[in-house]
């Protein structure tokens, strides 16, 4: 059984890791479409993506109520203070 605060934090997680992966979409369709043919574009697609598939992971460990889970989704969370996730 998950706690009502676990089940919050895994809302806000899986909206944040649908935004990450929104945003990797756009950023190699920038890449795909000849607008900027760098690598550099491609690895911030990637590393986008990565950060959304660690979110991921999170949160699946979260459902299991793993220590180092909680830990990263604190740390997470700290680092949307500044950012427009805040709103969650």
């Amino acid at each position: 059984m998950i706690n009502k605060k676990f089940a919050r934090a895994i809302i806000v997680l899986q909206i944040s890791s649908i935004v990450y992966f929104i945003i990797g979409l756009l950023i190699f369709y920038s890449f795909i479409s000849n607008k900027a043919h760098s690598a550099r574009v491609l690895l911030l697609s990637l590393l986008v993506f990565g950060f959304g598939l660690f979110i991921e992971f999170i949160i699946k460990d979260l459902k299991k109520q793993k220590f180092w889970a909680w830990v990263a989704a604190i740390i997470i969370a700290s680092l949307y203070l500044p950012s427009i996730f805040i709103i969650f």
